[in-house]
């Protein structure tokens, strides 16, 4: 039986419903902000994505810190396909999406993995922001450079998006006819609906309304307080763990903030504006856009993930060549550092993007 646009909705808020959110509570101290540059590789979770040559790149006239992989068998005197790794909120380079630039380069592909403006070895400012649109243009220009590379230049480019970065990079994917395939694994595309609950499909309940509008509004009110003092507040992201710890976090928990992947840069908190800017985009209703371009898209989820209704509707409403690969067993988190499911997906990540560089 067919699925409909209106059950997989009701699937995805009644998976939000039975879970704690995003963490709501604001850091009461307002945090000015004193960067220091990290050092990634004393952490024991970066020898995970060991390999990558570092190098940077200029989006809006911030330096974008990457790590680019090559494959064993590089030969500058050939030509090669690329794929371009975006990390998850929050994310770094070295945490799993450089596991994935890594495993993609094993594969035969250049790779790069990258830390998104205002994170980790990136400039701009305020630290720590989640902004769909900067993030969107730091994803091209990470496309930009690679196409720069000697054996690389009218390549093919394909993208892969993690967890959030999947909402990012369909902001990217479907306007850039530069990239010729998007792929995500553990994908969240609708950050309005994450977070408060608003599918844009079902009529919001009242209590989703106030807390949308809690959200907003203090967002509204940091942003206020920023331009008038240069001081930004934060938000936690990653919650403590408590009897009332939701299963999602109590994983989130134990990938971040633990030795597994915890890396010397990332900070467990983002910029309050950040709010404003997630819950203003809804990335999935653009989803049958990547087929304007002729994008193919393949969904990559763990059937015990708390975001695998994310990923079936969004294969749901995308239109053109599409996928959904079910990784039974795996939850969010397994797919972003766990042995057992990274080879297998990584075997359909390299299968989707060497077919669709072929056809395209």
């Amino acid at each position: 039986m067919r699925t409909t646009k209106k059950s997989l909705a009701m699937a995805v808020t009644m998976a939000i419903t039975m879970s704690t959110i995003l963490p709501t509570g604001f850091i009461s101290k307002a945090v000015a902000v004193d960067f220091v540059m990290p050092n990634p590789a004393s952490s024991p979770a970066a020898k995970k994505s060991l390999g990558g040559q570092s190098v940077s790149f200029n989006v809006h006239g911030e330096k974008i810190a990457a790590n680019l992989y090559l494959p064993a068998s590089y030969d500058s005197r050939k030509r090669y396909s690329a794929v371009v790794v975006v990390a998850p909120q929050g994310g770094l380079k070295e945490q799993t999406a450089g596991i994935y630039a890594k495993k993609l380069a094993e594969q035969g592909f250049i790779a790069i993995a990258f830390d998104h403006r205002t994170y980790g070895q990136s400039g701009g400012e305020p630290r720590q922001t989640e902004n769909p649109y900067w993030k969107a243009e730091d994803i091209k220009g990470a496309v930009d450079y690679l196409l720069t590379l000697p054996n690389l230049a009218d390549s093919k480019v394909g993208l892969l998006a993690l967890c959030s970065g999947a909402g990012y990079g369909v902001l990217a994917a479907v306007n850039d006819s530069r990239i010729d395939a998007f792929a995500t694994v553990s994908g969240v595309f609708d950050f309005r609906e994450r977070e408060a609950g608003l599918d844009g499909i079902n009529p919001p309940s009242e209590m989703q309304k106030e807390r949308f509008q809690t959200l907003m509004n203090k967002s509204a009110e940091a942003r206020q307080k920023y331009v008038e003092t240069g001081i930004m507040d934060y938000t936690q992201l990653v919650p403590d763990l408590t009897s009332s710890t939701s299963d999602f976090w109590k994983q989130g928990y134990d990938y971040y903030r633990t030795e597994r992947g915890f890396i010397d840069g990332w900070e467990n908190k983002r910029s309050a504006i950040s709010i404003e800017a997630r819950l203003s985009v809804n990335t999935s209703f653009m989803l049958p856009q990547l087929n304007d371009l002729g994008t193919p898209f393949l969904a990559v989820a763990g059937t015990e993930a708390f975001t695998y209704p994310f990923s079936v509707a969004a294969v749901e409403r995308a239109e053109g060549k599409k996928n959904l690969f079910k990784v039974e067993g795996a939850t969010h988190f397994d797919l972003y550092d766990n042995p057992k499911y990274l080879d297998p997906v990584t075997k359909q990540l390299n299968a989707f993007f060497t077919s669709a560089f072929v056809t395209k």
